[in-house]
């Protein structure tokens, strides 16, 4: 009895679990891609973003130095601005936080980085499809804005590099400038990955016009 439930019952059981374990771990790439694509397509869904729209295109600026107890900061998920290159005929909503909520409609600044503006280093990302991806286009010593609630800001693209998803000591060393006021625009690279890639496209940028934030009034 015990040798046919052997023949029977425990050894198809344990074939069955290594034939399963073995496309477990030879599909699960593909499974993770399916999963992660699959997601990204669904942002195409009304994102649930709480945040209100507190941008109007036409803000009056100047390239004075401005107060920051003058400036009506937005919170979280608010779209206060765009970012506009109108030479590549590029202009997308700009959203407080780098959620996916806020990702899924327009570019999202990250709260790791500062205001466009204020000394240091902006940090604005974008899914790569379909309308972010176009900062690859952006030649050096060409410009952009970014228009905000609070003042229209003009940078001039420094470089351009590719890094690895991870290479955080890369955005770190940027985030710790704290003399100049600077910008990174990033997205994921290549520009046809769907789903997940494992490399990031950064531009960076210099502040060239626009207020500048003085933190101290």
């Amino acid at each position: 009895m015990l040798k046919r439930k052997i023949q029977y019952i425990y050894i198809p059981l344990i074939f069955m679990i290594i034939g399963y374990g073995t496309v477990w771990i030879i599909g699960r790439q593909q499974i993770d891609f399916i999963v992660s694509t699959t997601s990204l397509l669904l942002l195409n869904d009304a994102p649930k973003v709480s945040g209100k729209k507190i941008y109007k295109s036409k803000v009056q600026t100047t390239d004075d130095e401005v107060p920051s107890s003058s400036i009506a900061y937005p919170k979280e998920n608010d779209q206060f601005g765009e970012v506009v290159a109108e030479q590549i005929g590029f202009s997308i909503p700009l959203l407080c936080g780098d959620s996916e909520d806020a990702l899924a409609k327009g570019a999202g600044m990250s709260l790791s980085g500062c205001f466009p503006g204020q000394v240091g280093t902006a940090l604005i990302g974008g899914h790569n499809r379909p309308e972010f991806g176009k900062i690859t286009k952006l030649a050096e010593s060409e410009s952009f804005s970014i228009k905000t609630n609070y003042g229209t800001f003009l940078y001039k693209v420094l470089e351009h590099r590719i890094i690895s998803q991870d290479a955080n000591d890369v955005i770190a060393k940027e985030l710790s400038i704290a003399k100049e006021r600077r910008i990174i625009l990033y997205t994921c690279y290549p520009l046809e990955a769907i789903g997940w890639a494992n490399e990031r496209y950064i531009v960076i940028g210099e502040q060239i016009g626009g207020p500048k934030i003085n933190y101290a009034k």
